[in-house]
């Protein structure tokens, strides 16, 4: 009994593998400083959120070619309600400019370094609409129906396989020691 609970632990450890990433498409549009833009963003996330891992997609037809720091950009990204924070997510293009969309507590704004070298808040544009999309898995994550900053619900998604195996070995394994308990002796007055 105790040999096939270890070889059921060890292929139960074996069979567990790091959660994939979820890949996110950011669409947004705008009018700036610059004219009317139009961004289609792959950003490649944790599954857990947080910062992006990394970046791909096109600015006006423009490939983006990584993250940026432009601005302070923290990276971080959510389906949720704003997208971004206040220090917002930024990134580069292969005409060699750096952009940054952040939130600014109302609205969602776009800055780049071609008006904006420094990154300060002098000439923003705020953008016309905004909406994400779970392209990994081919479904649709929370929106906000394109109005940047109007709210979406969130939603968390399934346990992985691996997950659910781990949680099965563990009350096997608890139904196994419950098992091999030995009685209670009979108490002695």
């Amino acid at each position: 009994m105790i040999k096939t609970l270890a070889v059921l632990a060890g292929t139960a450890l074996l069979a567990i593998a790091p959660a994939n990433a979820t890949l996110y498409q950011f669409d947004y549009s705008g009018t700036g400083a610059d004219g009317a833009f139009t961004a289609a963003l792959q950003l490649d996330m944790p599954v857990d959120g947080g910062t992006a891992a990394s970046i791909t997609g096109t600015r006006n037809g423009i490939a983006v070619t990584g993250l940026s720091d432009y601005a302070g950009g923290d990276n971080l990204f959510s389906s949720g309600f704003s997208y971004v924070d206040f220090y917002g997510l930024s990134y580069a293009t292969a005409g060699g400019d750096d952009y940054n969309v952040y939130w600014d507590g109302s609205q969602l704004f776009e800055i780049n370094s071609v008006t904006n070298p420094d990154g300060d808040a002098l000439t923003d544009s705020p953008l016309t609409s905004a909406s994400v999309t779970l392209a990994s898995a081919g479904g649709s994550a929370p929106s906000n129906g394109g109005n940047p900053g109007s709210g979406g619900n969130t939603t968390s998604p399934a346990p992985e396989a691996a997950t659910w195996m781990t949680m099965l070995l563990g009350f096997g394994l608890l139904g196994g020691m419950l098992r091999r308990r030995s009685s209670p002796s009979a108490l002695a007055f």
